[in-house]
Formats: structure tokens, sequence, C-alpha cells
């Protein structure tokens, strides 16, 4: 999801510029976290990269990209109930051969448990790794005036 906003370039430093925009009210500002919000301003630094003509009082168009809140759906939801299905099915088959048919039952649960259990190990591993770091970004894209 991207987001159009405009600000005020206040300093241009090392291929970044400190912007200050007013609040918005855009419902996506509740979930980005990318700037420092106060009572009337918000002020962030942005990735001024390709715009060599940028200076202070510069009016400029930000974009801020927004991470697509379809893959925290997916790794939260959708993909622990298709391991829990997966799981049952494996464990059944597993179980059946390795411990009879007596036990079948007992080993698709556990098999099943097991998967959902990994899948949130792998997904609270990747959020610390990965994720953190493709939360919210933001780049001047227009030098309005």
């Amino acid at each position: 999801m991207r987001v159009l906003e405009e600000g005020i370039v206040r300093s241009v430093n090392d291929g970044g510029a400190e912007v200050m925009m007013s609040m918005g009210d855009n419902s996506a500002c509740a979930s980005c976290g990318l700037c420092n919000k106060s009572k009337d301003v918000r002020v962030m630094t942005l990735d001024a990269g390709g715009l060599p003509e940028l200076t202070a009082g510069n009016h400029v168009r930000i974009e801020i990209d927004l991470p697509s809140p379809y893959i925290a759906v997916w790794l939260m939801f959708a993909q622990p109930l298709a391991l829990l299905v997966a799981g049952i099915f494996i464990g059944m088959q597993l179980g059946e051969t390795l411990l009879g048919p007596g036990l079948k039952g007992l080993a698709s649960v556990v098999c099943a448990l097991l998967l959902v259990a990994a899948n949130y190990l792998v997904v609270s591993w990747m959020d610390r790794r990965f994720f953190a770091v493709r939360r919210a970004r933001a780049k001047i894209v227009e030098i309005i005036s």
C-alpha cells in the first residue's frame, strides 16, 4: 500500500533530508509508525536519493510504502491452518505406518501441533530478523515548489 504525503524540507544532509509534515487524517498513519508523532507536527528523516537539487525550504511530495497486511494474514492465520490440516494427514499416515492403526489418531494430533508450533517459531524468528527492517519506507518523489 502506498501513501502520498506532502511536507517541507527542514534540512538536507548526505543522501537524506529531514522533512516536516502536518498531521494528516489518513487511516494509514495509525499503523505506519514511520514518523515521530507529537501533537501538531510530524518530523521524519527520509531517503532523498536521486534528487540532487533538493534544498531546505522545498515543498515536496513523499511516497510512503507500507507493508502488505495480506502477508500478516497469511503468516498468522492461513498458513497455520493449512499446516494443521497437513499435519493431521501426515500424522495419520506416519502413525499407521510406524505406530500401528491404534495410535494413528494420537500421531496425527501430535504432528499437527508440532507443525503449527514450528510455524510460529519460524515466523517469530523471521519477524525479528527480516520484517523489522521492512516496516514502512519513505522517499521523496517530487519537488512541488
